[in-house]
């Protein structure tokens, strides 16, 4: 796992998020993981990446109205994207390695429609 890479990721995402959106970031940990020191380090991590931008915005116990779309941004392969793409609230970003190994591929999945926003960033909607 390249936590540098994921990181630094995480913070374009965010940096490019919303005001009105960062109120509602969220982590949450693979449910396998919960007692991975990597994945515990990064929580934290990312948690004081979150914070920071809130203060730098204004924002921390500033409340807003919930977003119209929810983003789900997910670290390497998983799953889960393909579950989250078929709700049409919901924008899912995937923060990858190798894109390769990790991303989905439209040949395979033609109802995905997937652009690559930066060299490990992609964003994957639901061809309707």
């Amino acid at each position: 796992m390249n936590y540098k890479l994921y990181i630094k990721c995480l913070e374009k995402i965010l940096d490019e998020m919303p005001s009105t959106e960062l109120n509602f970031v969220k982590i949450h940990n693979h449910p396998a993981m919960v007692n991975s020191k990597i994945h515990l380090k990064m929580i934290k991590k990312i948690s004081n990446i979150i914070y920071e931008r809130k203060l730098k915005k204004k924002l921390y116990n500033h409340k807003n109205t919930s977003p119209k779309f929810k983003k789900h941004i997910f670290l390497g392969n998983t799953s889960m994207i393909l579950n989250s793409v078929n709700n049409k609230n919901i924008e899912v970003l995937q923060i990858f390695e190798n894109s390769l190994l990790e991303t989905y591929d439209k040949v395979l999945w033609p109802s995905l429609k997937i652009k690559l926003i930066d060299k490990n960033i992609a964003l994957y909607n639901k061809i309707s």
